[in-house]
């Protein structure tokens, strides 16, 4: 009995260590303004000169996908302020994903105007068994297609926001920049679907901008993600067994001191259509996070301080476990179980994530929304139940299809 208190002392004290920097480096990147200073938007011309043209592969990795959202995706692309001749839309599905494949063939001869732009720059590859994970789909697309200096990513879904986003990520690559990560935000109409979009907001403003700004971990989102095919050769490609590619290109960004910019140019992705959805995707991200976790402790050439950041920037799960560890440490030395020695510190955990962080995000939310942040406690409650199960339980993720609700009305309202 006294060897599992004094274990679950030495992990919630580790946890509240990590919660204690990483509530740091959050209030400076407040106080600071990080948001403005991170995210930048060039500005591009109507010369076509202006920025420097090059050409772009975008990759477009489909699982299981409704029409409705390879078309979006799609539609989302022809708008885009950049020379349709300059682009080559890899779509890339599971050889075995014959619904998916199929729901391409009719978006593609769906009669649309937009889709016309770029139908003839359209190339559909079907990867063979067996599937693995998202990073295994692009770069097998990146293996077998040579076109493009520059690689795209966009999920089944993604609509780009701005109709300059490429052209904007362009400049900056015209700049001296590797790699350019957009700002994502998944909406839905459903309340898990306000909460997933109250919870990216919050990292968009608050989260990303205090490890990029203030720590220096290049921290980027796989959608609206460009990449110089030459920093994916020079970095080996992506690890294909692990669960999220693009948190880890942190790693080889500073192992090969690869130039990250953030682009102020958002994508908007549905969010999941339901808990069970949520539950999977969180698993994934959980699981993938703790996977960088370990590949950043072990990766040599870089410096013990780096990889000090490194941790701080992949704790999410840790960080989000210690609430449910809060939540049970304070209820069972309320009824005399446990000691009071973390009881204070427990408490201040508890006291945050039900009073304070809700409150804070009343200014960087939209009016129509605010009264949803009320139940964001018992949403990131939800959440570091999953993350516990991600920490305890050894499962063999998967990439796990996500099931999206619609999200157009939403955008339509932001």
């Amino acid at each position: 009995m006294y060897t599992m208190i004094y274990v679950a002392l030495v992990v919630v004290s580790s946890f509240y260590l990590l919660c204690i920097l990483r509530s740091i480096l959050s209030i400076i990147s407040i106080i600071t303004n990080s948001y403005r200073k991170l995210w930048r938007k060039p500005i591009v011309h109507s010369n076509p000169h202006e920025p420097k043209i090059l050409n772009i592969l975008v990759v477009v990795p489909l699982y299981i996908e409704e029409e409705y959202d390879i078309k979006v995706t799609l539609e989302s692309i022809a708008r885009q302020k950049y020379p349709k001749n300059s682009l080559l839309i890899a779509i890339v599905v599971e050889e075995e994903d014959k619904r998916t494949i199929d729901n391409v063939y009719r978006v593609l001869n769906y009669e649309n105007l937009l889709l016309n732009r770029i139908k003839d720059r359209i190339i559909i590859l079907k990867k063979p068994p067996p599937r693995t994970s998202k990073a295994s789909a692009i770069n097998y697309v990146i293996k077998n297609v040579e076109y493009g200096d520059v690689i795209c990513i966009l999920d089944g879904g993604d609509y780009l926001v701005d109709e300059y986003h490429m052209a904007r990520a362009v400049s900056l690559i015209n700049k001296g920049y590797d790699v350019v990560g957009s700002q994502v935000l998944r909406l839905g109409e459903s309340i898990i679907g306000k909460l997933s979009y109250l919870d990216t907001l919050i990292w968009v403003k608050i989260g990303l901008p205090s490890i990029a700004s203030i720590l220096g971990i290049p921290l980027v989102s796989g959608e609206g993600l460009f990449i110089r095919r030459k920093t994916l050769q020079r970095i080996g490609y992506l690890p294909p067994n692990l669960l999220t590619e693009d948190a880890y290109l942190a790693i080889p960004s500073l192992h090969f001191n690869i130039k990250v910019a953030h682009l102020d140019s958002k994508v908007y992705e549905s969010t999941p259509a339901n808990i069970l959805s949520l539950v999977k995707q969180r698993l994934r991200w959980y699981k993938g996070h703790l996977q960088c976790l370990l590949i950043a402790l072990k990766q040599r050439g870089i410096s013990l301080l780096g990889k000090a950041k490194l941790v701080l920037a992949y704790c999410n799960p840790l960080i989000i476990t210690s609430v449910l560890i809060a939540y049970i440490y304070t209820l069972l030395t309320l009824v005399g179980v446990f000691p009071y020695t973390l009881l204070f510190p427990c408490s201040i955990i508890v006291i945050l994530s039900t009073y304070t962080a809700p409150l804070y995000t009343l200014n960087i939310v939209p009016r129509g929304v605010r009264k949803i942040t009320i139940l964001l406690p018992f949403y990131w409650l939800l959440l570091s139940l999953v993350s516990t199960t991600a920490l305890i339980y050894p499962l063999k993720i998967k990439w796990y299809k996500t099931l999206r609700g619609q999200k157009s009305r939403v955008v339509n309202k932001l």
